[in-house]
């Protein structure tokens, strides 16, 4: 399966080490030229920026322009817009965790995931066990995540589906 991703899973998903994990799902990752820019700012370090770096650099997230400019859309960021361009010209799913973006990539037809769709996939294919799940869930929220109380619930009840 073809994902392109948002900045929002890549930072989250770099700061807790969950993906590695994600990598192990054999799905192919790419991003754009904007995204990389927001989450590897030069001359900034931060906690996950060096996975990310060498993620960029071997292949593991491929780095993908689209062709054309980017649209502007009112309410998210030029790299948000990339995302979604992405995803339609690439047939893929986007991977993104901001409602605007989800909203506006659906009104272009482009598929959307949040990000603990891997996270409850991994637990899914036994990658990880509930436990684990419920840890890097817990680990996606110390890290700067967010999401209601409400929201949590329904992705821990996911995971201890699974």
């Amino acid at each position: 399966m073809l994902l392109v991703l948002d900045s929002t899973p890549l930072i989250h998903f770099s700061r807790t080490g969950f993906l590695q994990t994600a990598f192990r799902l054999n799905h192919e990752f790419v991003t754009t030229p904007q995204v990389v820019d927001e989450v590897l700012p030069k001359g900034v370090l931060h906690p996950g920026a060096q996975l990310l770096k060498e993620s960029f650099e071997n292949g593991k997230i491929g780095v993908k322009p689209f062709s054309g400019k980017t649209p502007e859309h009112h309410g998210i960021s030029a790299s948000d817009a990339s995302v979604i361009h992405l995803a339609q010209e690439l047939r893929a799913i986007a991977v993104a965790d901001d409602r605007e973006v989800r909203l506006i990539a659906q009104m272009r037809q482009v598929k959307t995931v949040n990000s603990t769709a891997l996270l409850i996939e991994a637990v899914r294919r036994k990658l990880v066990s509930q436990r684990e799940g419920i840890t890097w869930l817990d680990r996606l929220i110390a890290s700067g995540w967010y999401c209601d109380a409400q929201t949590y619930a329904l992705i821990a009840k996911a995971i201890l589906q699974e």
